[in-house]
């Protein structure tokens, strides 16, 4: 179903724009770039496991920087969007993955340790972000497919629920994230659901079950 609707949206999206030209593969393994790649920092502190194994929720974010396209540059801003977060009080990137127009993925906090920034959520979402910004602009056909590939694997191996709630940041926080040029395309996704006060499981992002 996701992959017939991937392709809808790219017909859609990108009907006349060039065919990608990187045949890059759908395989996890393949397309990410561990922390020790990127050159990420030490976490501050040791993070919380997800409460909730496997995470019930996906949240999709942009990073609203600069994009990227090349590894290099990827490599660079990831771990400026690292530091940019560690100044802003957080303990690691917020995310568990990130997407980089390059059509790769990026390890953040990976499967398993809570994703931050989005208070009640942290203990039950894997919080995944668009490097770029796309409140106007369209993501490349490659770092949707990125996305799509993070997703399958997770169903795949167990790490994300198989009935797995997708949610863009805005419906949750005060905020453009990830842009409105990728929210029409996500929404249209089967796993996109309206948001409700009863999805919030955690307390603070300390893992705490809200009673």
């Amino acid at each position: 179903m996701l992959i017939s609707l991937l392709i809808y949206e790219i017909i859609v999206y990108y009907g006349n724009h060039p065919a990608d030209e990187d045949n890059l593969p759908m395989n996890f393994t393949a397309r990410l770039i561990t922390r020790g790649e990127w050159f990420a920092l030490q976490p501050k502190q040791p993070l919380p496991a997800f409460k909730f194994n496997p995470p019930p929720f996906v949240i999709v974010g942009h990073t609203a920087s600069s994009g990227c396209y090349d590894l290099k540059s990827c490599r660079i801003r990831i771990r400026k969007i690292q530091e940019w977060q560690f100044q802003d009080g957080f303990f690691d990137i917020m995310y568990n993955y990130l997407v980089g127009g390059n059509g790769y993925i990026y390890e953040g906090r990976g499967w398993n340790e809570s994703s931050a920034g989005i208070k009640r959520m942290g203990c039950s979402a894997l919080f995944i972000g668009f490097i770029g910004n796309f409140v106007v602009d369209i993501p490349p056909i490659r770092q949707i497919n990125a996305f799509k590939v993070i997703l399958d694997e997770g169903v795949q191996s167990g790490k994300l629920d198989e009935n797995f709630k997708m949610f863009m940041q805005k419906q949750i926080t005060s905020t453009e994230s990830p842009g409105e040029a990728l929210i029409e395309i996500l929404i249209k996704w089967p796993h996109w659901r309206p948001f409700h006060k009863e999805d919030y499981l955690c307390d603070n992002n300390n893992g705490t079950i809200v009673t």
